[in-house]
């Protein structure tokens, strides 16, 4: 059992099996290629890199995102994407912040929540719950970035990520998932379902990648 006043932890990774959580929060592991963070709640278990060094005599770690529900169903995009797109201030493409929720009865589902936004920004009062699994917003015309003020706001643990070039019939996407304010880039591919992509999807790198 957790400690409960243990919020963060320290552990030297020797390979195999990653340690057990023994924080309520999130733990470090020092490996072969750098320091880390894991951590897991509801929906998520993750180990991102947080600084690359070399420890002799360490084994090296990758990085590792796995939702514990399986793959988000990639029709969600569709709803996004047919959303974001038919939403416009004085004939341009404003930014649209959506989330992706799992329910534990097992249903997939997007909210909107209620929000002010432009061409060039969104914003919200109303903060995600535990049922949010992806929080993104949108970049209309503009190309998907994260930006300062989005690594403000992005600070749970969660999956994050940003749609861009909204006015062109191939759009990009790009995510990154986060632990508490640490964040690193992911490939779309493994987290979402293969079928019923909005357009094809045409390669795959960690940022950004073509939908």
């Amino acid at each position: 059992m957790f400690d409960q006043l243990k919020i963060t932890d320290h552990h030297i990774y020797a390979g195999g099996d990653l340690p057990k959580m023994t924080a309520v929060g999130y733990q470090y592991l020092l490996a072969g290629n750098g320091l880390f963070v894991q951590a897991q709640n509801l929906h998520w278990q993750a180990v991102i890199p947080v600084a690359a060094c070399v420890v002799r005599g360490l084994p090296p770690l990758q990085t590792q995102v796995v939702c514990r529900h399986g793959l988000i169903p990639s029709q969600l995009l569709t709803s996004i994407l047919v959303d974001a797109r038919d939403t416009s201030q004085q004939g341009q493409l404003i930014e649209m912040l959506y989330r992706i929720h799992w329910r534990e009865d097992g249903v997939w589902y997007v909210t909107k929540p209620l929000q002010e936004a432009s061409p060039t920004w969104v914003k919200t009062a109303v903060p995600a719950d535990s049922s949010t699994v992806l929080e993104l917003h949108t970049h209309g015309k503009y190309a998907p970035c994260f930006s300062p003020t989005d690594n403000e706001d992005e600070k749970g643990l969660c999956l994050y990520g940003v749609i861009g070039y909204l006015n062109r019939s191939t759009p990009e996407i790009q995510l990154r998932f986060g632990i508490y304010g640490h964040v690193a880039p992911i490939q779309v591919k493994p987290i979402f379902t293969p079928e019923d992509w909005p357009v094809q999807l045409t390669h795959e790198r960690p940022e950004p990648i073509h939908l």
